[in-house]
């Protein structure tokens, strides 16, 4: 039986959604927001505009998640001493924990989702994965 390629990355993609939703209410969480804390992990002082190129988000969406991250004191935001134009984001101790107990959800979420896939059938796959998103960069 084939497969619809979309329906199954969909499906994938709601499912993932909800797990991670559940997981990080606890946090006062929602699934998008560790790509957000993950980010700023990886880059502190990273501009807002840089995370929505990062997250491929739009600059408005990205604003609001950063200031629900803000109030929930995960985050720090500060304007650039050398451009005041530029806002840096930064994670807060609370930030830097919570991304923490965020991974261990993800790496659970991975282990479930890879489960009896072979390492061949998992390196077939990421490169597979790589050529579908070069292919939607040029759509």
């Amino acid at each position: 039986m084939e497969i619809n390629l979309n329906r199954a990355i969909n499906l994938i993609e709601k499912k993932e959604r909800k797990y991670k939703n559940e997981r990080f209410a606890q946090y006062g969480l929602k699934s998008m927001h560790h790509d957000y804390l993950k980010t700023v992990q990886f880059h502190p002082g990273i501009s807002q505009e840089e995370i929505a190129e990062e997250v491929v988000a739009d600059k408005a969406n990205v604003a609001r998640q950063l200031a629900c991250l803000e109030k929930k004191g995960y985050i720090t935001r500060h304007t650039c001493q050398k451009d005041s134009r530029r806002v840096e984001v930064y994670l807060t101790e609370a930030g830097k924990a919570v991304v923490q107990e965020t991974k261990k959800v993800m790496d659970a979420m991975n282990e479930k989702l890879t489960e009896g896939i072979n390492e061949e059938e998992s390196l077939i796959f990421n490169e597979i994965l790589k050529k579908m998103m070069h292919n939607i960069e040029n759509l």
